[in-house]
């Protein structure tokens, strides 16, 4: 059973063993699907990015992300607005290359945003979240607060991520 309390944004959030995230494992209803677009996707370092929108690029975060996917996905889209009562603003790709040799991790907040999360789609390196690590698990969706402190984990292995930033609707 779920804890509900208040956020520091005042809205609900479920709790999993008083952690600050949620697990939600099986999120998509065709994982395969979408890892196999995501094989045809462009990517774009953050200094690229900044061209295609300053907005999203604020900061320098390491790896590669694709264009925005909300309208390649409104059933994701959809399911994640009704589910968390948000309004997704930003729906990436985001992968970290072993070939990158991206350095030690760094906790980061996602001040734009209300509520994050990532949905695990290849690699085996979880999440950092407040000093908890989420375990990677195919198609495992991890939800958040966006202002807890937080960051990927990256190793031996390529990893891929469908990720979200949202707004509270209410």
């Amino acid at each position: 059973m779920m804890t509900t309390i208040l956020t520091n944004s005042m809205q609900p959030y479920s709790l999993v063993s008083n952690s600050k995230y949620q697990i939600f494992d099986n999120f998509l209803e065709d994982p395969d699907e979408v890892l196999e677009y995501a094989n045809t996707c462009q990517y774009f370092t953050a200094e690229e990015y900044q061209k295609i929108d300053p907005l999203e690029s604020i900061g320098n975060w390491p790896g590669l992300r694709s264009n925005d996917l909300q309208l390649e996905f409104p059933d994701i889209t959809h399911k994640l607005n009704k589910m968390f009562n948000v309004k997704v603003g930003w729906m990436t790709f985001y992968q970290h290359l072993v070939s990158q040799n991206i350095g030690k991790p760094t906790p980061h907040t996602d001040v734009r945003w209300d509520f994050s999360g990532v949905i695990y789609l290849k690699g085996s390196d979880g999440t950092w979240i407040d000093n908890e690590i989420v375990p990677f698990k195919y198609n495992r969706a991890v939800c958040f607060d966006a202002n807890v402190p937080h960051h990927p984990l990256h190793s031996t292995t390529d990893r891929l991520v469908l990720t979200f930033f949202s707004k509270y609707t209410t």
